[in-house]
């Protein structure tokens, strides 16, 4: 998932921004093919 904030506030790390969705909504139309592996990717800092 990604997000762009496209707005003029200046988030800091005093200030950030946030984002959150529980996803429940995609779950409906979702498919599983057994076909996952394993591992994660984690990219900046929280």
């Amino acid at each position: 998932m990604t997000v762009t904030s496209t707005g003029t506030t200046a988030f800091t790390a005093a200030d950030p921004a946030s984002f959150t969705d529980d996803l429940s909504g995609v779950l409906d139309d979702a498919t599983y093919s057994n076909d996952a592996t394993g591992g994660a990717t984690v990219t900046g800092t929280r």
